[in-house]
């Protein structure tokens, strides 16, 4: 499993990226393309449930991945696409989810 990742990550995601702006955009791309909103999950810092509706601008994304959370139906606040758990979601939601983490448990960062 964890050579699969390694392929997608290296083949898929970040393929021809030579500066870390372009390795962002290619993380991003990855996850616009296989997340779909809004879906439901639980923050890892204190399992509350949350409800995912979209991927923060791309140019919040230079330096980290951000996922926008509804709050209270007026606002949406940024949130670390690593402390989530998502609920519910298709099989590549979760699989692009866990690449993301597994890439920063490597301590890759842009």
């Amino acid at each position: 499993m964890r050579a699969e990742i390694e392929e997608r990550i290296q083949m898929e995601i970040i393929v021809d990226c030579y500066d870390t702006e372009e390795a962002a955009m290619g993380w991003y791309c990855y996850l616009e393309n296989n997340l779909e909103f809004p879906f439901y999950a639980t923050s890892t810092k204190g399992k509350s449930k949350l409800t995912i509706v979209g991927l923060a601008d791309a140019s919040e994304c230079h330096s980290h991945m951000y996922v926008l959370v509804d709050f209270d139906g007026n606002d949406e606040l940024l949130f670390p696409l690593e402390n989530i758990e998502p609920l519910g979601t298709s099989n590549n939601a979760s699989q692009a989810i866990e690449d993301w983490k597994y890439w920063l448990r490597q301590g890759y960062c842009f």
